[in-house]
């Protein structure tokens, strides 16, 4: 693997103008390098990502990850859980930009978690847990339920289910980010709890995600 251009890829993220490189300045930069390092160097030894994507890390996982922080604000030191964060994605490039989140990494997988255990330790990040749980049970669970600002998502389940389970964990005035997919108006269309929800569809568009993956971040509110 030749991380000389992974590294570059990253680097016109910072230098380039560009709304990511807002984001992605030159203190950043060596965290989302060895992230991406972490990555090849652990997918050789579990499924964390398709092969077939190790050329395409920064715009498919960080940058799509990334998306996220430009279509709502996140006050200060939010309490953010990420549901199905596989291998971190999109809540471990969201807590490398915002270090002054608390950022809570849910998944079913023990190794994926085994791996986001190294990764938040040879990153040296703070303030960030694990949970290896599966959503379903953990809403159930006195010590999750209405206690996080913002749930986030990426490629979990169908948006009904994501919402009913984002509606337990979420305080009032809370919210969904969920990355989706260009099916996303179906699934709406097949869900009335959500019609009746406060739900914003927004475009993702950037010149370094593949224009062919048509994505959106649908936000949903909970109001009291």
């Amino acid at each position: 693997m030749n991380f000389d251009i992974i590294e570059k890829q990253i680097e016109v993220l910072a230098t380039q103008e560009n709304k990511y490189s807002r984001l992605i300045n030159a203190n950043v930069v060596p965290f989302f390098e060895q992230y991406y390092r972490e990555l090849i160097d652990w997918n050789q030894k579990i499924n964390l990502i398709s092969r077939k994507d190790h050329d395409r890390i920064v715009c498919k996982h960080f940058v799509e990850s990334l998306s996220i922080l430009h279509v709502a604000g996140i006050k200060k030191s939010a309490r953010i859980i990420d549901v199905g964060t596989g291998a971190g994605f999109p809540g471990i490039p969201i807590k490398i930009i915002r270090p002054d989140i608390d950022m809570t990494l849910l998944d079913s997988k023990r190794n994926k978690m085994i791996f986001l255990g190294q990764l938040i330790s040879v990153l040296g990040l703070s303030n960030i847990s694990l949970v290896n749980e599966r959503a379903e049970n953990i809403i159930g669970e006195s010590d999750y339920r209405c206690r996080f600002d913002i749930v986030i998502a990426r490629a979990v389940t169908n948006l009904s289910t994501l919402w009913k389970w984002a509606g337990i964990l979420l305080k009032e005035n809370g919210f969904l980010l969920a990355l989706k997919g260009n099916n996303i108006i179906d699934e709406i269309r097949t869900a009335p709890d959500l019609q009746e929800s406060c739900l914003q569809v927004i475009p993702v568009v950037n010149q370094f995600i593949d224009e062919q993956r048509e994505l959106v971040v649908v936000k949903i509110d909970k109001k009291s």
